[in-house]
């Protein structure tokens, strides 16, 4: 019998416990709620005072520690935001506490820090596309342009509409000398983004790349190997040939090579021989991803369209007018580019 009192004498403890875990956990999760609403409404100091409050409630609470590290660093205090995530990191090891961890050394231009704080993030979550995406910046600023590819192949991977991995897998590639690779690249990148001021740099880049071993008629051909040098040597290809064609066809008609006919005769050219080439030195992803989906498109009926919406940043007015008055025609390339399937591996 004295068995059996002791017994229940447990379970009311136990269920008391419980209890007033589940209350103080409410009332921690409560504050957190409040002070994430202030930290929205800028309110940093308030919100912090939350944070601080549910944590005398729930002192190891990762979710509260990592949104007081967060408040901190969104209103100035990077180092009171490091010291609170180097300790959380140890037993949170989520894809958002090695991203803001990492956020802080890269603008402490600690960028070796960074890059080991990303690597250990998508060690543990190898499908976040921000943990990618900001690896991938950090090589590049570092000039790892063969690593900034890498990293920002499996941001794109992970997230194909992201236009930041675009850009930076653009960038790197254009610095590795990979010129097909960079100028497919930027075009994917203007079709999610064609009227900001980075769409003017992709276009400013694209107009530079083609142009680049072209000097009059002649062409000076760089690379630093076998794969960046065949690359060079058929972008100029391209716009030298594409081009005297194109004279000899406009010169016949009594017409004249337009500003964007210098950019999209010769890209066309491009989209065509790297879906053709399908150039075994290169990565399979892009092959699948960029060569395979431009050379389709090149076969299409909407390349007037698509030169006409990428480089809207820099033909502004001529290229809306020609758009509002072809709306069927964007209508269907937007279909198709929505329809078209793309493959990453």
């Amino acid at each position: 019998m004295q068995t059996y009192h002791k017994a229940i004498l447990t379970l009311l403890l136990l269920f008391c416990s419980i209890t007033v875990f589940a209350q103080e956990n409410q009332a921690a999760m409560t504050l957190l709620k409040e002070g994430t609403a202030l930290h929205d409404a800028k309110k940093y100091d308030e919100a912090i005072a939350k944070y601080d409050a549910a944590l005398k409630i729930d002192a190891n609470n990762s979710t509260v520690l990592y949104e007081k590290a967060f408040t901190l660093y969104a209103s100035g205090k990077a180092n009171d935001a490091l010291a609170i995530l180097e300790k959380l990191v140890v037993t949170d090891k989520s894809a958002r506490t090695y991203a803001l961890l990492g956020n802080i050394y890269d603008e402490r231009k600690d960028f070796d820090k960074a890059i080991s704080i990303y690597k250990k993030g998508v060690a543990v979550a190898p499908k976040d596309a921000n943990l990618w995406y900001n690896l991938s910046v950090s090589y590049l600023i570092q000039k790892n342009y063969a690593q900034a590819e890498a990293a920002a192949t499996e941001a794109i991977k992970a997230n194909p509409r992201h236009a930041s991995s675009q850009r930076v897998y653009a960038m790197a590639t254009y610095n590795e000398g990979k010129h097909i690779n960079s100028i497919l690249a930027w075009c994917n990148f203007l079709i999610m983004e064609p009227q900001t001021q980075r769409s003017v740099e992709a276009c400013m880049y694209l107009k530079h790349i083609l142009y680049f071993n072209v000097k009059g008629n002649s062409m000076n051909m760089g690379g630093t190997d076998e794969l960046s040098r065949s690359q060079q040597m058929s972008v100029a290809l391209s716009v030298t040939g594409g081009l005297a064609i194109a004279k000899t066809a406009a010169a016949n008609n009594g017409a004249a090579i337009t500003p964007l006919d210098s950019l999209s005769l010769p890209l066309q050219y491009i989209f065509k021989l790297a879906a053709e080439k399908k150039d075994p030195a290169n990565s399979v992803f892009f092959n699948k991803y960029y060569a395979d989906f431009f050379g389709t498109l090149a076969n299409t009926e909407y390349m007037n369209v698509f030169f006409r919406y990428i480089t809207i940043s820099v033909f502004r007015n001529d290229n809306i007018a020609w758009l509002k008055e072809h709306q069927d025609n964007l209508k269907g390339l937007i279909t198709w580019v929505i329809a078209t399937k793309r493959e990453t591996e």
